[in-house]
């Protein structure tokens, strides 16, 4: 069969293909990638939609392993900024003021604080 006639695909180094990992786990969007790496974003999109993936997906379980790391050490004092954002994003918790939905923050707070206090006292 013949090659159809066009332009051949793009050859995308592997520093670029790190760079575009990298952005992509920044958060930036395919334009801004594609404006920082001088390719167009139809170009990223189809040759480079795994760094795409991925980036976003190591960037986001680097996070996680940081905040988890964060909400279970009692030495920092944003554990229990860390705990509560872990709880609510991850466990699926809310803040709802409404007794009958769930805890307010306030007694999230306090039953962390609790607990904080207990562990304190069992070392």
């Amino acid at each position: 069969m013949a090659r159809r006639p066009g332009r051949p695909g793009a050859e995308i180094s592997d520093e670029t293909r790190r760079i575009i990992l990298e952005c992509a786990g920044f958060g930036l969007t395919h334009e801004q990638i594609a404006y920082i790496v001088g390719l167009s974003a139809k170009t990223i999109k189809k040759y480079c939609s795994e760094e795409l993936e991925m980036g976003t997906a190591k960037m986001v379980s680097s996070v996680a392993k940081t905040l988890y790391q964060t909400a279970m050490d009692r030495n920092d004092k944003g554990h229990v900024a860390a705990a509560i954002f872990f709880l609510k994003t991850r466990g699926k918790w809310r803040e709802k003021d409404d007794e009958s939905q769930g805890m307010s923050s306030d007694q999230v707070k306090a039953i962390i604080a609790d607990f904080a206090t207990a562990l304190g006292n069992s070392r």
